[in-house]
């Protein structure tokens, strides 16, 4: 059973697998029901924060790598943790379509941020005949962080509100940001 396990999960892995599933608790509760909480505040545009989201992470992702090689894993981690908290504090405000554009601009620096630096970590963790499988364990935390967020998300909501679901839920990638900067401290 252990040798089996080897060749579908790998350990050294785990520190970004965790990284990224607790980022895309909130990642999952934004696809899951940012058209939703945008009926409910009125603002029919909701598509202008994927836009956002998806221009500002592809514009920012070629820069990512140089930032890695250069200042590690710590500070790139840490701020895209906090970019992905600020994101989810910014919807849960959101009563225009202004406010999810810039909560758009943000996600895309932090949880765009937060993907590519936690899957680089998660594959320089490891040696080149192993990165198939630390790139597999990394992608089931992402997975299972979007499932989670969907699935504890809809029951915030469901008692307390959209609003206050985005709230409660950047509790997660706060967690995520003092794991990354303890772990990172001696490493870099």
């Amino acid at each position: 059973a252990a040798g089996f396990l080897s060749t579908v999960f790998e350990r050294r892995a785990l520190l970004p697998g965790v990284l990224i599933l607790l980022v895309n608790i909130g990642f999952g509760c934004i696809t899951s029901f940012i058209t939703l909480y945008g009926q409910e505040q009125g603002i029919y545009q909701v598509s202008v924060y994927f836009i956002v989201y998806a221009v500002v992470t592809l514009a920012t992702r070629p820069m990512i790598g140089r930032l890695v090689d250069r200042h590690g894993f710590r500070t790139p981690g840490i701020l895209s943790c906090l970019g992905t908290v600020l994101t989810l504090v910014l919807i849960s405000m959101s009563h225009d379509v202004f406010m999810l554009t810039l909560a758009g601009v943000v996600a895309g620096l932090g949880i765009g941020t937060a993907m590519t630096v936690f899957q680089t970590m998660a594959v320089a963790s490891v040696e080149p005949w192993r990165r198939g499988v630390a790139t597999s364990t990394y992608f089931v935390a992402f997975d299972v962080g979007i499932a989670i967020g969907s699935l504890v998300g809809g029951g915030i909501a469901d008692a307390l509100g959209y609003s206050a679901m985005y709230l409660i839920i950047s509790a997660f990638p706060l967690i995520a940001c003092a794991i990354c900067a303890k772990a990172t401290a001696k490493r870099g």
